[in-house]
């Protein structure tokens, strides 16, 4: 009201201190009426009411901290120290062991407490899986506030516990046999389900055993890891390939108690190896073992298959054909492997045999009861030198008529059967004798005979005559 005789008046706008955060306000005055004078165009005053108060701060709680596997959730409230007329958004920051959608769900990543509210809350569902797995944690921060600040550090954990069982493992198989040349063995230990740890199995050899550790095998290190997510790890056994002929033997494992598992059924696993190694000896001809009568000699090698337990003896014996320069052969732990060598020597006989063959053998002789009386016999080739023959020794050459010479008769050969020389010798001369007579006894011991030149009338000059023989024999070479 402006009194009579004056020309102001006044209001007064007094704004009140809450304690609100919230935006600059305005006030705005208009003259909706006048009495008794007229509006001076369009009048209107703003006034400006400035905000003073501090944004609100933002503590974190949660109402379960600790919750089970099986489908159960804890609430995270965002509570503010005073309302605010703005909308408040608090952005979360989530870390921990747990993995979102695997091991738990969550409501939002952001908590938005709208204006005049103090709280608002984000929920975190756990996730019912089928691993046996450690306790595990969701972690949540503050990472900012939008019209509104972190209460110092704020951080909340929630711990997942774990509700399944341990898995059990077991070796897939209780036996299997290898041969000795396989390498490295697997021997596969299986979980009964994948498992969310790192399970730990431990193996022994077990006493009974009859291969020995680094002669016969050797073994991986103890204990193998199944890696978590993993169901399945090999315990490796290496089998060494030896040269000793021997009987099959055994590796058995011993499933020892597992870390993050229990064990199954199948707790021992028996691995034979079957030997490849074979006792016995390799001759080995260089020309099929030929050799010549009075000529060309040969030789061949020795040598065993497999590494004996003893010294070996080979206990060599030719037949009446052949000789040889070695009647005995030794093979020990340290020389088994190492070729010897044998040469053969045909006998050098006056027999007409033609190509003929020499049998000569070899018998073992040893304490090693896989070689001892083993035997075998390497046939030689013979060629022979003998032929079937007569030989005519001259004692004096020319005769006279009347006159006399001698001259000797044996064979080249012994003969199989009596061999008997027909003597023929025309008109000219005469022998004293009509046949000769030879032996497997006398063969070759000389006959003599003696040719006297008839003494005719005929004037002849020096001539010559001759005296023939024919043989018959049961001898074939001779008749």
């Amino acid at each position: 009201t402006i009194n009579k005789g004056a020309t102001t008046g006044s209001i007064t706008i007094t704004g009140i201190d809450d304690t609100t955060d919230e935006d600059n306000e305005t006030v705005t005055a208009n003259i909706t009426t006048v009495v008794n004078a007229t509006e001076n165009g369009n009048q209107q005053i703003t006034a400006n009411i400035t905000d003073d108060d501090d944004p609100p701060t933002v503590t974190l709680s949660v109402n379960n901290a600790s919750i089970a596997e099986d489908a159960s959730n804890s609430v995270l409230t965002a509570t503010l120290s005073a309302a605010s007329s703005k909308n408040v958004t608090v952005n979360l920051g989530f870390s921990g062991s747990a993995a979102n959608v695997a091991d738990y769900t969550r409501t939002t990543t952001n908590i938005t407490i709208n204006a005049g509210a103090t709280t608002g809350t984000s929920t975190i569902a756990s996730v019912v899986d089928g691993l046996d797995e450690e306790n595990e944690t969701v972690i949540m921060d503050v990472n900012s506030v939008v019209n509104g600040t972190e209460n110092g550090s704020q951080q909340k954990i929630v711990t997942i516990t774990d509700d399944d069982d341990a898995p059990t493992v077991q070796f897939t198989t209780v036996s299997q046999n290898k041969s000795e040349n396989s390498g490295a063995v697997n021997i596969a230990a299986q979980l009964s389900t994948a498992s969310g740890r790192n399970v730990t199995v431990p193996f022994t050899i077990n006493g009974s055993s009859a291969a020995t550790l680094t002669d016969d095998y050797t073994k991986g290190a103890s204990p193998v890891t199944i890696f978590a997510g993993n169901t399945s790890v090999n315990v490796v056994i290496t089998v060494v390939d030896d040269n000793d002929d021997e009987d099959a033997e055994t590796v058995v494992v011993n499933m020892g108690n597992p870390t993050n598992a229990t064990q199954g059924v199948k707790t021992v696993h028996t691995l034979t190896i079957d030997d490849n190694d074979l006792s016995g000896f390799t001759i080995a001809e260089t020309n099929n073992t030929t050799v010549t009568e009075g000529g060309l000699t040969d030789t061949y090698t020795v040598v065993l298959d497999s590494k004996p337990t003893n010294s070996v003896t080979i206990n060599n014996s030719p037949d009446s054909q052949t000789t040889i320069d070695k009647s005995s052969l030794t093979f020990t732990t340290g020389n088994w492997d190492t070729a010897q060598t044998i040469t053969v020597t045909a006998v050098d006989d006056n027999a007409i045999e033609g190509a003929h063959t020499s049998a000569i053998g070899h018998v073992v002789a040893s304490s090693d009861s896989k070689y001892d009386t083993l035997n075998q016999n390497l046939t030689a080739n013979v060629v022979d030198n003998d032929t079937a023959g007569v030989t005519i020794t001259e004692v004096n050459g020319a005769v006279e008529e009347g006159g006399s010479a001698v001259y000797k008769v044996s064979l080249t050969s012994p003969p199989t059967d009596d061999v008997v020389i027909s003597l023929t010798s025309g008109a000219q001369l005469s022998t004293n004798l009509s046949s000769l007579t030879f032996t497997a006894d006398n063969w070759n011991a000389k006959q003599g005979i003696t040719v006297t030149a008839v003494d005719d009338s005929v004037a002849e000059s020096t001539h010559t005559a001759a005296v023939s023989y024919s043989a018959i024999s049961d001898d074939a070479n001779y008749n």
